[in-house]
């Protein structure tokens, strides 16, 4: 895609999702109901009210398919489709956090061509185009920062090697963080917030995938708990994500846990 036709792009996600921000926030007051659509995954009717607003929005700038949380998958998708989810973080959500996102990817060809994520709560705008650059709130962001040593750690009970990583958890040394969506995580790794993002449960397409232009213009890498890369519409083990020098390492003491642990079983 011609970069100032993606620019132009760009910004009208951009525009609309401020606007899904605004849905939420009023929402965050009054969010109704709260339904199960299975086991541990929550919804509420502002997840729903945001999913039909970004699906008639963005179909309107780009009349191709959508794949949302909150729908089926579609029969075709095509080459080209925009992968959403319209409340990242619900159960921080429903608790009165300030840590949920809106998460907007379009897909071309197997590959993430603009991301956008947008916390309302905390006034963050993270936008991305692959291979041009990383914004947050407008601001081009030319290196990756080294703020902060603080990894998010998210290491649930019916997760994958849950005993071994909750050791490891313990283990670590880094300060330790909670953000509510995984979307937001890893722009904050991409930012240079977090060092590194690690968790244990099924993360979904629409989960990194708008996350994985800011992630590669940063330098930073993205795989499941056993090393293996990410790739559109793929449900991956595990999260981990960090820079290039420390992914390795991250990844190397993760396994020697799950390794030492298995063999006492």
């Amino acid at each position: 895609m011609d970069t100032i036709i993606s620019q132009n792009l760009l910004k009208k996600i951009e525009k609309i999702i401020y606007r899904g921000g605004e849905i939420a926030l009023e929402g965050q007051k009054h969010y109704g109901k709260i339904f199960y659509k299975k086991p541990k995954s929550i919804v509420t009717s502002v997840d729903i009210k945001l999913n039909e607003f970004l699906i008639a929005q963005l179909q309107s700038l780009l009349l191709i398919p959508i794949y949302s949380e909150e729908e089926e998958k579609p029969t075709h998708l095509g080459d080209r489709y925009w992968l959403i989810d319209p409340l990242d973080g619900t159960l921080d959500f429903i608790k009165g956090g300030d840590t949920f996102s809106i998460a907007v990817a379009l897909v071309d060809k197997g590959s993430i061509e603009i991301g956008v994520i947008y916390c309302p709560r905390r006034s963050q705008l993270f936008s991305g185009i692959k291979k041009v650059s990383y914004y947050l709130n407008g601001q081009k962001i030319d290196k990756r920062g080294n703020i902060s040593k603080s990894i998010m750690l998210n290491i649930v009970n019916h997760g994958f090697y849950s005993s071994e990583l909750k050791q490891f958890t313990k283990d670590l040394k880094n300060p330790q963080e909670k953000v509510g969506s995984l979307a937001l995580a890893l722009s904050y790794v991409a930012l240079g917030k977090l060092e590194a993002v690690i968790c244990n449960f099924i993360a979904a397409p629409w989960d990194v995938a708008a996350a994985v232009v800011l992630l590669e213009s940063a330098n930073c890498v993205l795989t499941d708990i056993e090393g293996k890369p990410w790739y559109p519409l793929q449900f991956m083990r595990g999260v981990v994500s960090s820079t290039k020098d420390s992914h390795q390492f991250l990844l190397s003491k993760i396994q020697s846990y799950t390794k030492r642990f298995a063999r006492h079983k």
